[in-house]
């Protein structure tokens, strides 16, 4: 009876043994994976600059009636106008990486954060002077993202995950005014643009689950802490809600 116990005891524990190496052996490896992805780089303060430009516009309407009124002239200028802005857009992610256990990564990133845009059309009506203008101010970026991923395990197939990294960012700025003037109103075209690249924190949380041994997919939200590499416009952080999925190797 002892022997028949100890056969079994030995049998099971023998089992145990591989099936632990089997699923240690699955969780290792190299993977590649694509995404889509929403990405938010929206700046109030890029938004409020250029609103401030605006009031001034309208505050320089009001000063050239002076100015007509003044010279004996007809002073009824009249500023409309009107904003619109996206800073939102969705994109796309590629990457790979390495699974070292069932609880931890390494991963390889690139992801398009899109472009943001806010734009503010005018239009100056009056017997003097007349015309519309436009004043943008926009920028987009792009980021390589190296990041750990700390696997939680649920069930045999679903784990949460936990992500914190260093992205490298790049972002192209521009600046515009343009005035199509007509009478006393003068047109003019200016145009500026600058980019630069830098170093920033990248995290989030997301959660997976695999179809079988070799295709896993996954859901993630990820900040990148700043985008603004010029610190043009105070920081910009850029939010993506991304779903993709992972092919192991």
């Amino acid at each position: 009876m002892n022997m028949k116990k100890t056969i079994i005891a030995s049998a099971i524990a023998v089992g145990t043994l591989v099936a632990t190496s089997n699923a240690q052996a699955q969780a290792q490896g190299f993977y590649a994976y694509g995404e889509a992805a929403y990405n938010d780089i929206g700046s109030s303060k890029a938004e409020s600059y250029l609103r401030q430009e605006d009031q001034d516009g309208r505050e320089d309407t009001e000063a050239f009636n002076q100015t007509l009124a003044g010279a004996g002239l007809t002073a009824d200028l009249e500023y409309n106008s009107s904003f619109s802005n996206d800073d939102s857009e969705a994109t796309f992610g590629v990457g790979g990486g390495y699974q070292f256990n069932k609880n931890f990564s390494l991963e390889l990133a690139y992801r398009d954060l899109g472009e943001a845009s806010y734009q503010n059309s005018f239009e100056v009506t009056g017997t003097e002077a007349s015309g519309t203008g436009e004043r943008k101010v926009s920028y987009e970026s792009d980021a390589f993202i190296l990041r750990g991923v700390g696997l939680l395990p649920v069930t045999e197939r679903l784990s949460l995950e936990a992500l914190l990294g260093v992205a490298y960012v790049d972002t192209d700025y521009s600046e515009s005014e343009v005035v199509n003037g007509e009478g006393r109103l003068n047109s003019t075209d200016t145009r500026d643009s600058e980019s630069d690249s830098d170093f920033t924190a990248a995290y989030g949380v997301g959660a997976s689950f695999a179809f079988n041994d070799t295709l896993t997919g996954y859901a993630r939200w990820e900040r990148i802490h700043d985008i603004d590499t010029e610190d043009k416009w105070g920081g910009i952080e850029a939010d993506t809600i991304s779903a993709g999925f992972r092919y192991h190797f």
